[in-house]
This record gives C-alpha cells, sequence and structure tokens, in this order.
C-alpha cells in the first residue's frame, strides 16, 4: 500500500501497476501450494457489490463515455478517452471485494501519505529558496514554482494532506503519544506551504475543505470557539497571504494583468485565458447537440475548430470536466456522470464524516479548473482517494451504528 501511494503522488507506471495490483488482491486468493487461485467467495461478494450504490455508481464513469463511442467517428480518440477511464471499470469492483479498512489502518496510510508530502514539500521549498528571484519572475510570467510532476495534482495532494493532517488531530485513539502535536504542526506548516504554492485550486480546496471542519465543529459544542475562530482566519489569511507572500503575490498580480489583456483582446497567449477559451468552446459545442453531446471521439477536433474563433492553440480540452462531459455526452451523460460521483458522498449519509466530505469537495472542486479525469494520474488520483474513504467510511459508520 505504501509503494502504491508514492506512485499515486508521481509515478504514473507505478500507478498503473498498483491499480492492477489492488484487482489482483480482490480476485484472487493463495491457495496452500502458495498459488493463486479465484476466490471462492467472488459470487457472494458480486452480488453485494450490486447493493453498494456508492461503489457501483462510479461505474458510469466509463460507461457514458464508453458508449459516446456509438456516434463517434474517430475512433483513436474514443479508444484514448475509454483507456484512461477504464480504471472506473475495475477498481470500484476490487475495492469492494477487499476487506473493510479499519480505522488503525487508514490512520497509517495517511501518516505515510502526509510523510510523503512533507518530504517533497522540504525538497520544493529548498529548491525555491535557492533561485528565489528567477522563479517569481516566471511566477509572474504565468508559470509555477517547480514541483514533483504536475503542479495542480501536487497542490491538490497538499490540500488532502492538510485534510488528513485535522482528521488525525482530533483522533480519538492516536497511534502514538505525541500523534496530536506532531500532526498538528505539520497540518499547520502545510497549509502554510500551500499558499507559497500559490496555485488557485490546491489554495480553493484547502479553504473549501477546512469550511467542512469549521461546519462540523459548529455542530459540537466544545468545539463551537474553535470554529468561530476559524471562520475569522479563513477571511483574514488570504488577503494576508497576497499582500507578505512574494509567490502569492506575483501569481495574483499576473492574475490581474492576464484579466486587463483579455479585456482588451490581446489575451490568447496567456494561461487564464486559454483556459476560459476552451470552456466557452466546450459550452458551445455541448449547446449544439445538447441530448447526447458529440461523442467523446469527436470533442477533439470539434474543440479545434471552435478555438480557431478565439485565436487559441489547437489540441486543448475544456478544462473543466463536468463541461468535457457535456460536450461529449450531452445532458444525459453529464447527468450520469453526477449520479456517479455524488453518489458515493450521499448514498448511506458518508457526508456526515468530515473527512471523507472535505477530500470529495477537494476533489470535486479540482473538476472545475481541470479535466482531472481526463489523464490517468487523474483518474487514479481521484479512485484512490474516493474508493479508500468509501472502505474506511463505511466501516466507521457501522461501529458507530453498532455503539
Amino acid at each position: 500500500m505504501g509503494l502504491g501511494l508514492v506512485s499515486l503522488v508521481y509515478s504514473p507506471f507505478l500507478l498503473s501497476v498498483s491499480m492492477f495490483g489492488v484487482v489482483l488482491l480482490a480476485f484472487f486468493d493463495i491457495s496452500p501450494e502458495h498459488k493463486p487461485i479465484l476466490s471462492p467467495s467472488l459470487r457472494k461478494k458480486w452480488d453485494r457489490f450490486w447493493g453498494a450504490p456508492s461503489f457501483w455508481a462510479l461505474l458510469l464513469v466509463f460507461f457514458t463515455i464508453f458508449f459516446s463511442g456509438l456516434y463517434s467517428d474517430n475512433f483513436d480518440y474514443w479508444f484514448e478517452r475509454s483507456r484512461i477511464k477504464l480504471p472506473f471499470l475495475g477498481l470500484p469492483i476490487a475495492f469492494f471485494f477487499l476487506p473493510k479498512l479499519s480505522q488503525k489502518d487508514y490512520r497509517k496510510i495517511a501518516l505515510f501519505y502526509i510523510l510523503v508530502m512533507v518530504i517533497s514539500a522540504i525538497g520544493v521549498t529548498i529548491n525555491y529558496g535557492l533561485d528565489f528571484d528567477h522563479i517569481n519572475t516566471l511566477i509572474g510570467q504565468g508559470q509555477h514554482i517547480p514541483v514533483p510532476r504536475n503542479h495542480i495534482r501536487f497542490s491538490l495532494g497538499i490540500a488532502i494532506a492538510v485534510m488528513l493532517s485535522i482528521g488525525l488531530y482530533f483522533d480519538a485513539s492516536p497511534l502514538f503519544k505525541k500523534q496530536k502535536l506532531v500532526v498538528g504542526l505539520i497540518g499547520v506548516l502545510l497549509f502554510f506551504f500551500q499558499h507559497l504554492l500559490a496555485v488557485r485550486s490546491g489554495m480553493l480546496g484547502v479553504y473549501l475543505g477546512l469550511l467542512v471542519f469549521v461546519i462540523k465543529s459548529l455542530s459540537i459544542r466544545k468545539y463551537r470557539s474553535l470554529g468561530i475562530l476559524s471562520i475569522a482566519f479563513i477571511i483574514i489569511l488570504p488577503y494576508l497571504g497576497q499582500k507578505y507572500i512574494p509567490s502569492l503575490k506575483r501569481k495574483v498580480g499576473y492574475m490581474l494583468y492576464d484579466w486587463k489583456m483579455r479585456q482588451e483582446g490581446q489575451a490568447s497567449q496567456y494561461s487564464d485565458s486559454g483556459r476560459i477559451a476552451s470552456i466557452k468552446a466546450g459550452l458551445k459545442i455541448g449547446h449544439s447537440q445538447p441530448a447526447l453531446g458529440v461523442g467523446a471521439g469527436d470533442l477533439h477536433q470539434e474543440m479545434d475548430k471552435y478555438l480557431n474563433v478565439y485565436q487559441q492553440k489547437k489540441g486543448l480540452i475544456p478544462h473543466n470536466e463536468y463541461v468535457f462531459y457535456y460536450a461529449a455526452t450531452g445532458i444525459v451523460g453529464l447527468v450520469l456522470f453526477l449520479f456517479g460521483i455524488l453518489t458515493p458522498i450521499f448514498w448511506g449519509k458518508h457526508y456526515q464524516n468530515a473527512l471523507f466530505l472535505s477530500i470529495q469537495v477537494i476533489l470535486l472542486l479540482s473538476f472545475f479548473v481541470e479535466a482531472t479525469l481526463e489523464t490517468s494520474t487523474g483518474t487514479g488520483y481521484y479512485l484512490f482517494w474516493s474508493l479508500l474513504g468509501l472502505l474506511f467510511v463505511s466501516n466507521d459508520i457501522d461501529s458507530q451504528n453498532t455503539d
């Protein structure tokens, strides 16, 4: 599991291997002769799977794209989209077949992941300090602080690590004596590191995730004062950050410059304008075929046609997962997609678990600014934290119901 966590953060190859390994663990047992055999309880597990909408609803994310191939002309691009979504067909089943995750196991995984992100954050901070002026200049030109692989995915990972730190801080059964002190300090440091990164989706994610915990705290008398104090910090800290943190200050300056250029009709080469243009193009394509969309296979070429109008480079897809599904599969596909990703939150009242909900908020927020699920890493990242959380929260709710 530890190797799988590292791979989810950085290595697409190890991510694929890890997902394949999970499937093998779920479907096969080891015989007395130490040979893999098909699990004898597979039939019972399969019957129980269809009684768990939180898991089988995620299959719709794959099938919606897959069946759009019936009215797509570009088979190669449709196959590429379907291949990237293939984990949505196998992993929900595989994770459901695995044993329920104990709270102790989840804590160990969370601590290991937090450690990986802390080490990564230290390396990023040192590199930033060694090349401070140059990197700040790049940020002012629409670039970002160098991080391992994708900066948006990395910032979302930091936001999730902050949520895990909060969850472990309020843990009623800590793994070690100083857990509250250690994870509390780490959570604060990663929170401020998120501002140093100056990646907007990650920053918004961490604040919305915090808001989930704040709302939860307001319903608990002994944490009510802490919740009210946290609201004040959530309001004040973004202002102080953009005023005193150099990287964030440069990022805000670039955003304002991009906005100005866009107002003057000169923003075709700027990153924010490219994102907005891609979303506008996706919406126009969706409006042209609102019921079923143009098909995932044909979306690529349709995007190129519309982006010519905005004088944007070709090869872009909508920088919004919801718009992507609307353009490719229409209203019907978008509704099925929303059902697939929202059912794990609302079925069984899983939203009552603040940690699970905060991570889901971060992941679903990323869909507004990126086509997160259109990369294998993004798909693996979303599925891992969603399915791992479902294994944990189902066990947590069951234990509460038996108390």
